[in-house]
């Protein structure tokens, strides 16, 4: 948010001036949409990705994020919105819709409301947007996945760069879901077994053909930064207030 923060201000802009033979004096500036609706899934850190930009580009934003997520968007949105009442800026510029269907589906048909929708996501969510929407929708894509590796680069960074592209993080998962990752890891069933047990801080790391289960420790201020729980949000929102 500071790199963005101190990014030059991209409105009033004149992009293009001219005039026609006619006399017509045309000129293209550089203005904000309105309303930006964002459709993202299960990762807050683009709650905050979206204000910044929304509010640097004089945009008013409405957030819809995923299920998954709901709680640690609903508490960065009140951050957000504790900041804004500081420095007396109405809150409103920014909202946080519910993470349900329904809450997408009035979000996509907000005719006269929403001036654009864009999805963040994979390709699942950016067809049903595309598809579903009765606004205006910019389609980002689904993102490149794949790595290429030039004969000049550094080896070693190349090796470091392609070992994390193929390394996955396996947190804890209801039965249903273990079962779809299995064969897409080749798990085996001690190994789903004991993803299903996770306690909060235990994952699988899966690397090619090789798994190790491991947990993961965090200082107090990383703790405050990733944590999920309910309890431990309202108390992290409680002190800031």
């Amino acid at each position: 948010m500071r790199h963005v923060a101190a990014l030059p201000s991209p409105l009033g802009k004149v992009l293009k001036d001219k005039v026609l033979d006619n006399g017509l004096h045309l000129r293209r500036v550089s203005v904000p949409f309105g309303v930006i609706g964002m459709v993202f899934e299960a990762r807050p850190n683009v709650a905050f990705d979206v204000f910044s930009l929304c509010f640097k580009s004089g945009n008013a934003c409405v957030l819809k994020g995923g299920r998954d997520a709901d709680d640690s968007n609903r508490a960065i949105v009140s951050l957000i919105h504790g900041i804004l009442r500081d420095f007396d800026v109405d809150p409103n510029v920014v909202a946080l819709l519910p993470a349900t269907h329904e809450a997408t589906a009035e979000m996509l048909n907000a005719v006269g409301y929403v001036d654009v929708c864009i999805p963040r996501g994979g390709r699942r969510l950016i067809d049903f947007v595309r598809d579903n929407a009765k606004v205006p929708v910019i389609e980002t894509g689904a993102g490149v996945v794949h790595a290429y590796f030039d004969k000049e680069g550094d080896l070693e960074k190349g090796k470091r760069i392609i070992n994390n592209a193929k390394t996955k993080i396996v947190l804890n998962l209801e039965d249903d879901e273990a079962i779809r990752v299995q064969d897409a890891l080749k798990l085996t069933d001690t190994e789903i077994a004991n993803i299903t047990r996770f306690e909060r801080g235990n994952g699988l790391i899966s690397t090619n053909s090789n798994h190790i289960t491991v947990e993961f420790k965090a200082s107090a201020l990383e703790k405050q930064l990733i944590t999920t729980d309910r309890y431990e949000l309202s108390q992290i929102v409680q002190n800031q207030s």
